[in-house]
């Protein structure tokens, strides 16, 4: 008799003899040069994401290049078997939660409802540090990766990592449950999914885990972070909150130290995303922008998870000194001003109490020597594009003059 107690978090389709292409060199999260060719291939099977947040109107768009698919010949090699189609493997930890797990629910549903096993998960790996993976292990992949599938209940025998073009002979394409930039909250059945994935895993409130948490990036503060931080942390360690460096726990713990808070303030990065693996979370989150219009990206994949949910939006984003590859500068890398008064305000707002001990002046003063400190960061020469730096420079003294 088969179970009837799991809801398919999102649509789904099986195909026969679906091409199946690897993803290549030049691909990125904007454009995926990888994917399905299949007659009956639904639009929604594609891989999507939410458009830009400084667009008036907003939409999910399509981020699988179809013209590069068109392109490709058709496979020789063929896979016999039922396989199920996990996407492409994006690596930066952020990217990967938002965008590169979300059709894993199918693995559950499929399992558990139909007579047909899965006999392995196609994985896409992509490019890190401009290497090519070619004949990279599951094991060599970063531990977060292998430990994220783990949790979503893929066991690590039934992972397969695309190098080359196939064809299936069966294929089940699931949709994306949720998107990186997304437009609407998440529903219900991938939340209960997700649910599931805690209890199996053993993520449950533990009353020896702090209540009130800080989330901190100031691991990262040359990479996306905003000035003043550590006056930031210390001002709210003075106040009972405990500093969590999530870079510092496992993927599990960091999940345990969320469901036992009941107060978490995030300075806005990656470690947000961590909570796209968590069903309903018993606590109210704070999260502190480094990106005013931030909240557009963070609100659907929050709003329906947590207690409640509020923004400090009063950030001024100073032009990113960091190149990327393509010598263009990487505007998550920035590093942002917070408007002292505003974030007082914010903090009395939070702790419903006295802030009088913010020292505004203390805040400033600290915020002006991060502010240095990332420009002096950046001023060793770039020798792979150095107009390039020179221009980011020019431009970010001129946005910045008030605060070197």
């Amino acid at each position: 008799m088969l179970e009837t107690s799991f809801s398919p978090s999102a649509r789904i389709t099986t195909l026969q003899d679906a091409l199946v292409y690897r993803q290549e060199k030049g691909s990125n999260p904007n454009c995926i040069r990888a994917g399905i060719s299949h007659p009956n291939l639904p639009q929604w099977a594609h891989q999507w994401r939410g458009m830009g947040v400084n667009k008036a109107v907003r939409t999910l768009e399509i981020a699988t290049d179809t013209g590069h698919l068109k392109e490709q010949k058709s496979p020789k090699k063929k896979l016999k078997g039922n396989f199920l189609y996990g996407g492409p493997l994006i690596i930066p930890f952020g990217h990967f939660l938002a965008e590169s797990i979300h059709r894993c629910w199918a693995y559950e549903y499929i399992t558990k409802t139909q007579k047909t096993g899965i006999d392995a998960v196609i994985l896409q790996p992509g490019i890190q540090n401009r290497r090519w993976f070619h004949n990279r292990t599951y094991r060599s992949l970063p531990p977060y990766i292998r430990d994220t599938f783990n949790y979503l209940g893929i066991p690590e025998k039934k992972i397969l990592l695309q190098y080359k073009n196939v064809i299936v002979e069966n294929l089940a394409v699931p949709e994306q449950a949720s998107y990186f930039r997304p437009i609407e909250p998440i529903k219900a059945p991938y939340l209960d999914f997700l649910s599931r994935c805690e209890k199996n895993s053993n993520v449950q409130t533990d009353e020896n885990l702090p209540k009130k948490l800080y989330v901190s990036r100031q691991a990262f503060r040359y990479r996306g972070a905003f000035a003043g931080e550590a006056y930031i942390e210390s001002f709210l360690s003075n106040k009972g909150y405990h500093i969590l460096r999530p870079e510092n726990h496992s993927l599990l713990d960091q999940l345990r130290f969320y469901k036992s808070a009941d107060t978490i303030i995030f300075a806005e990065g990656g470690g947000i995303h961590m909570l796209e693996l968590l069903g309903k979370l018993a606590a109210n989150v704070y999260v502190i922008n480094r990106r005013p219009l931030s909240p557009k990206v963070f609100k659907p994949i929050l709003e329906d998870r947590v207690e409640k949910l509020s923004f400090f939006s009063k950030a001024t984003t100073l032009p990113s000194l960091f190149l990327a590859s393509d010598g263009r500068p990487a505007h998550g890398s920035a590093i942002s001003v917070l408007a002292p008064k505003e974030l007082n305000s914010f903090f009395e707002h939070i702790m419903e109490s006295d802030v009088s001990d913010f020292d505004l002046k203390l805040f400033e003063t600290q915020s002006c020597e991060d502010v240095l400190s990332y420009f002096n960061h950046y001023q060793k020469p770039n020798k792979r594009f150095p107009i390039q730096q020179q221009q980011a420079i020019k431009g970010f003294k001129e946005a910045a003059h008030k605060w070197l």
